[in-house]
């Protein structure tokens, strides 16, 4: 199979002056083919709805298994070295206590549970291929070109049927809305467009204000400018948040300068300039009876003593309970989801559960090296991460396989690259690690 390079970090080069040997950490160097699964799986993640399903599998969970019978098969110690990372551990604890809660609920179902430990395991084997700075670079880059192929789209399928259009309130941006959206080609809801447009923003975003030499920067501002206006046309205000948070985020974490403030104001003025007038009308929170999202809070309070303590269940969620509660939603004949990751898992699984996803959130954000400003990848890592919770507030669920995608780099950046959970001071894109052994055993 070829040479295999080892690496030690510099951190364990503290071992002459007493550090424990137990610091020491082997890292084996990224192959072309594992930086190629770090790239290739963003993208696949976004086409899973283009593509028609085979043998009743997804080409996502195709992908995944895949990849799953090459870590097996080819690195399986870093696998065994990861799994038992705090993050994951926190996410089996969770699991844990959505089936001990789920078992006492009638009708108990067991799918939403076993779609996010699938997610889990997804998480498990990227954070396995993603060890070095070369594979997280690689990532990152399929981020950016799913999310550059996402704002082609929506502005081929959407921009020319707004610029057209005016509406004067939210309800008439509504309706626009649910016309234009009907040209897309894709079996995808338009918030998650949204903010896979809004995550390219923010990467290249990054890449502006880190970019060495003047047409690089030009070339990534004229990437983010394209990806800012493409948040706006699917007329999500979810995709707009997160836009605007994760931006302002990646912006103070690099530093508040000449640079940053000129970017922000073209940023800024590009977006009144182009973005279509029929957009800002529905950027607003509204409590007219066409609110969907109004109805599905209110139902949310109006049951709040029901689930509270230990939940509902999420089996008995979609039977009997939710039939029978304000989710049900006549119109469309069936139980309608709170569109909030943090409230769904309470209805289903209570305060047990929603600690639990705490925790693990917790664990995930402590993954984010600190001084993540003096480094471009790790300023694009917590960029995405932010990005990543931010959708949690306006999602139904958390087997997402951009969740998978984000817990597994969080996890990889954090063992494999930065140990010490700090970007070294100066630090460049370059590897942190020091090469010190070679072993040409196949």
């Amino acid at each position: 199979m070829g040479s295999k390079v080892y690496y030690i970090r510099g951190q364990a080069l503290g071992l002459f002056s007493g550090t424990s040997l137990a610091r020491v950490r082997k890292v084996l160097g990224t192959t072309r083919i594992e930086r190629f699964f770090a790239m290739a799986t963003m993208v696949i993640v976004l086409l899973e709805n283009q593509i028609p399903v085979i043998a009743g599998f997804s080409i996502s969970f195709l992908w995944f298994a895949v990849m799953a019978g090459y870590v097996v098969l080819n690195r399986f110690q870093a696998l065994s070295s990861i799994w038992s990372h705090p993050v994951f551990l926190a996410a089996y604890a969770f699991l844990g206590l959505a089936c001990f809660n789920e078992s006492f609920h009638p009708d108990p179902s067991y799918s939403e549970i076993v779609r996010i430990g699938l997610m889990v395991a997804g998480a498990v084997l990227i954070s396995s291929v993603c060890r070095d700075k070369t594979a997280l670079r690689a990532t990152i880059g399929g981020y950016l070109l799913a999310a550059i192929w996402m704002s082609i789209l929506l502005f081929l399928t959407i921009y020319g049927g707004l610029s057209g259009a005016t509406a004067g309130s939210f309800g008439e941006a509504s309706q626009v809305r649910a016309q234009v959206s009907s040209e897309i080609p894709l079996e995808n809801n338009l918030n998650g467009m949204a903010s896979m447009a809004a995550i390219g923003a923010v990467l290249a975003l990054v890449l502006a204000l880190a970019a060495k030499s003047f047409r690089l920067r030009i070339l990534f501002l004229g990437t983010a400018v394209f990806c800012v206006i493409a948040t706006f046309l699917p007329l999500s205000r979810t995709g707009v948040v997160i836009l605007a948070v994760s931006s302002a985020t990646v912006m103070f974490a690099f530093g508040v300068n000449v640079r940053t403030i000129i970017i922000a104001l073209v940023l800024g003025v590009s977006v009144f300039m182009w973005v279509p007038e029929a957009v800002f009308p529905r950027m607003t929170f509204s409590l007219e009876a066409n609110e969907a999202r109004a109805t599905i809070y209110t139902a949310a309070i109006d049951h709040f003593s029901e689930y509270v303590l230990v939940g509902v269940g999420a089996g008995n969620f979609y039977g009997n309970w939710g039939k029978s509660s304000e989710f049900w939603l006549y119109n469309h004949d069936e139980v309608t989801p709170a569109h909030n990751a943090f409230v769904q898992v309470t209805i289903y699984w209570g305060l047990v559960g929603f600690f639990a996803l705490l925790m693990l959130i917790w664990q995930a954000y402590r993954c984010v090296p600190k001084r993540c400003g003096m480094d471009s990848l790790s300023l694009c890592l917590m960029g995405i991460a932010m990005s990543q919770f931010l959708f949690l507030f306006s999602a139904s669920d958390l087997y997402g396989k951009s969740f998978s995608v984000l817990l597994g780099t969080l996890v990889g950046a954090r063992y494999w690259i930065w140990p010490d959970g700090i970007v070294p001071s100066g630090t460049k894109a370059s590897s942190p690690h020091s090469k010190v052994i070679t072993n040409t055993q196949p």
